[in-house]
């Protein structure tokens, strides 16, 4: 898990010793662990987030606690009326029950559909499409630079950079912080981190001097 990885390899607090660094690190991931847990319960998402708080929801129906009104409890009691729905067909409930779950049927569809939409990954121009020869040569310089990296702190290579950032660092050729912030997908964090390794790649390879590699 990435934000686990970044917990793990952050920078040290200067103001902090080594054993409040370890304390703070384990609450972080007793937290990153809560957040995961939320996201992945079927139970009632109010009655989690007041639980997390340290209080617990009056329950007067007994049973498994139902708020009525978060997703999980919304989808629960469509899937239920559904269910009576089906098995009961002449009950005169049944036709607006069934409108009720296709609605949060349909709902759910197009929620996943735009997260979808939002985290897909951009499919990566081919480097030759956007490089000339020497670009891809450097291009090539790059994605095993990154590999190494990878290796060495034992994450997928697209963690560091993804392809599409590397072509950009070709076509951009940064020698500098300024323009290795200006690069598509390097922000502060990963400039901190990859940034300057990289730039010293690129400089050494065009002899600093700055070059047109673009197709």
């Amino acid at each position: 898990m990435i934000n686990k990885f970044f917990i793990e390899h952050r920078e040290p607090n200067p103001d902090m010793d080594a054993e409040e660094q370890a304390r703070l690190m384990i609450l972080d991931k007793r937290r990153l662990n809560a957040m995961v847990d939320y996201c992945k319960t079927t139970g009632c998402l109010r009655e989690y987030i007041l639980k997390y708080f340290g209080e617990r929801p009056d329950n007067p129906e007994g049973g498994r606690y139902n708020c009525h009104n978060c997703s999980n409890c919304v989808i629960d009691e469509a899937e239920r009326e559904a269910d009576e729905a089906y098995m009961y067909p002449g009950n005169r409930f049944s036709a607006p029950v069934s409108r009720n779950a296709a609605m949060v049927a349909d709902r759910m569809k197009r929620s996943a559909a735009a997260a979808k939409s939002a985290y897909a990954t951009p499919k990566s121009k081919k480097p030759e499409d956007a490089l000339n020869d020497r670009g891809v040569m450097l291009f090539n310089r790059l994605r095993e630079l990154r590999k190494q990296i990878a290796v060495s702190v034992g994450v997928p290579p697209y963690v560091i950079f993804s392809d599409r950032t590397l072509i950009d660092m070709c076509l951009k050729v940064p020698f500098n912080e300024e323009e290795m912030l200006s690069v598509s997908g390097v922000g502060e964090n990963k400039y901190e981190r990859y940034g300057k390794v990289f730039m010293d790649e690129i400089y050494d390879f065009l002899d600093g001097m700055k070059q047109n590699l673009a197709r």
